[in-house]
């Protein structure tokens, strides 16, 4: 259950789409969901007569691409469909494709972080001598540069050039380019698409992020990011079970108080008739007292 549903949250996290292709039974019964990728499903919409006949009152149809190239199309009775947030009700938005300019921007400071640790902190320039060398000399100087002072393990070594040489370096230093900082605002970014707090990021250098303030942060991502994603999961499948029977995902283990205050809740719980001693233990997960210690919850009336 855990795994499928992870899937299912990926699916829509990454593509903005989770397909859900229908199993039946021998009777014709719904028995399962089995989660098809979704690069290769498309969604196509219902325009022509040909399409009408085919796929009747439905208004959209799913071609799938199978492990073989060959393709099939579907029908909404046979694949169920939970859309991110979508601007033509066929397909849903990726949210990484929503975000690439601030995702790119992440991953240029990345790359930009790789090459200039990899080169041993040095920064780019131009090298001029104060007298004149052929193509082929330069070239050599430059290697010879290269092999004495480029990457994490000649940095802070000293290299002998037996030249007069100047270097005039083209970029900034990257403490002025507030490189920390930039990579700092990376992990911001990626909280901000997907609404989850900094501190679950490894951000916690704020003070909202400790005591009391970490506990209304967990209280805010269930309430304003994964209700979000879990309520279309919720209102899909419930379409799916018999009447009087719906979907629902428990947020009691992430709205859990501490053990004291677990303990206490049960113990006013038990005291208020709203649960019996058994019920209360069956939650600590302890066995059922003996019969003759069960104590029954009396009424003041």
């Amino acid at each position: 259950q855990f795994e499928w549903t992870e899937l299912v949250l990926v699916h829509l996290l990454l593509w903005g789409n989770a397909y859900l292709s229908h199993l039946f039974g021998g009777a014709g019964q719904l028995v399962g969901l089995i989660p098809l990728h979704p690069s290769a499903v498309e969604v196509k919409p219902v325009k022509t007569a040909e399409e009408e006949r085919r796929f009747g009152p439905f208004r959209k149809y799913f071609t799938i691409t199978m492990n073989d190239g060959s393709q099939r199309d579907y029908t909404p009775l046979e694949i169920t469909h939970i859309t991110a947030l979508t601007t033509d009700g066929l397909v849903g938005l990726s949210p990484i494709r929503v975000c690439r300019q601030a995702i790119g921007t992440g991953l240029a400071g990345e790359e930009a972080a790789a090459r200039t640790f990899g080169s041993g902190m040095m920064p780019a320039g131009l090298v001029t001598t104060e007298e004149d060398i052929d193509v082929e000399e330069a070239r050599i100087i430059a290697q010879g540069l290269d092999a004495k002072l480029a990457g994490p393990r000649n940095a802070g070594k000293w290299a002998f050039v037996n030249r007069a040489l100047k270097f005039t370096p083209w970029v900034m230093p990257a403490s002025d380019l507030q490189f920390i900082e930039s990579r700092v605002h990376q992990v911001e970014e990626i909280s901000r698409i997907f609404g989850v707090p900094p501190h679950l990021l490894g951000q916690t250098e704020k003070q909202t992020s400790w005591g009391t303030g970490v506990t209304e942060q967990n209280r805010g991502l269930h309430r304003y990011t994964l209700m979000a994603w879990s309520s279309r999961i919720e209102q899909r499948l419930t379409r799916l079970l018999p009447n009087k029977q719906s979907c629902e995902y428990d947020y009691a283990g992430l709205l859990q108080g501490s053990a004291q205050e677990e303990l206490d809740m049960l113990i006013r719980q038990v005291d208020a008739g709203i649960l019996t001693v058994d019920e209360a233990r069956r939650v600590r997960n302890l066995a059922p007292l003996p019969a003759a210690e069960t104590v029954e919850v009396e009424s003041d009336a």
